[in-house]
């Protein structure tokens, strides 16, 4: 059976609804086409086939939440792929039809048994190595791209800052026009490419890094990051990952949760508290912190 098959399965109902009434009914807002549309500009073509083929049971959820109980047996990667499916069904009704749909996703987490659980660290030790994954796609990306190429450039950026695909993108474009200070070797690049929940203030990246965007004039299109990613394998969600792995070994939480852009808007105190009396100097440190983690892959990536 093929995802857009499942589509076609009859929706699931129940007439024992303990969920309190909403304003708007689903029904009467989805539209099943322009949310295919949307989600394949949105997503990656991997990320659209799970969403798809778990949709109808997004879908019956959404339609009637407490029947979410039903699919507690499923294995829990079937479990976390529909409720992933909800939340980007959720996140085309509010962000982008603007409707103000009320659902309440930790009861429907807590339904499908998705509660945190304890974590099973000997799990962690049978799984690829992230940072492994990461430097195989810049070698592969290597072995068909010239070093000076703009695409080469955008593997290296995202592997050393670790930073979203717009912010990537942003960075490059703008990058002569970003404020900066450098440090030892390394360059601290205040961003602030602000997004509501995601917001990528500052980044720091090594000196080498930091000449090849200077040197750099060509811009990187609106959708450059499809072809990189279909055509030379570049996913940037793996290189966020392996540059939590790496600065993890010298940095705290907070530190790079600054560098990968998780500070909320909505907590400017304590974002206060690194960036006011100490701005420049707590920086330099994270900047020295930074170095001392990335070193061997400057040395190997950066000659």
């Amino acid at each position: 059976m093929t995802a857009y098959d499942k589509l076609n399965e009859p929706v699931i109902r129940s007439p024992h609804v303990s969920f309190p009434p909403r304003k708007v009914s689903l029904n009467e807002i989805f539209n099943l086409k322009e949310f295919l549309d949307w989600i394949s500009s949105y997503y990656s073509k991997y990320t659209r086939q799970q969403i798809i083929y778990n949709l109808r049971e997004a879908l019956n959820i959404l339609n009637n939440p407490s029947i979410a109980s039903r699919y507690k047996g499923l294995p829990r990667s079937k479990r976390r792929k529909i409720m992933f499916a909800v939340y980007a069904i959720l996140k085309y009704v509010r962000e982008i039809l603007n409707i103000n749909y009320t659902f309440s996703t930790t009861i429907v987490r807590k339904m499908l048994g998705l509660e945190k659980e304890p974590p099973k660290l000997l799990d962690y030790e049978e799984e690829n190595d992230i940072v492994s994954q990461a430097e195989e796609i810049l070698s592969k990306i290597a072995a068909k791209l010239p070093r000076t190429s703009l695409y080469m450039l955008t593997a290296h950026t995202a592997f050393f800052t670790g930073l979203r695909w717009p912010e990537v993108r942003f960075l490059i474009n703008n990058y002569a026009t970003l404020r900066k200070l450098t440090h030892e070797k390394a360059a601290i690049v205040e961003i602030n490419y602000l997004r509501k929940s995601k917001n990528a203030y500052v980044t720091v990246l090594p000196m080498k890094l930091h000449l090849m965007l200077t040197e750099n004039t060509r811009k990187l299109g609106v959708n450059a990051h499809k072809e990189l990613r279909e055509v030379y394998g570049l996913k940037f969600s793996i290189m966020r990952k392996a540059h939590l792995a790496i600065l993890s070994q010298t940095m705290n939480e907070l530190e790079i949760d600054l560098l990968q852009g998780r500070i909320s808007p909505k907590l400017p105190e304590i974002f206060s508290e690194i960036t006011r009396e100490h701005y420049v100097k707590h920086l330099r440190r994270i900047a020295e912190k930074y170095l001392q983690a990335y070193q061997p892959y400057i040395n190997k990536y950066l000659r």
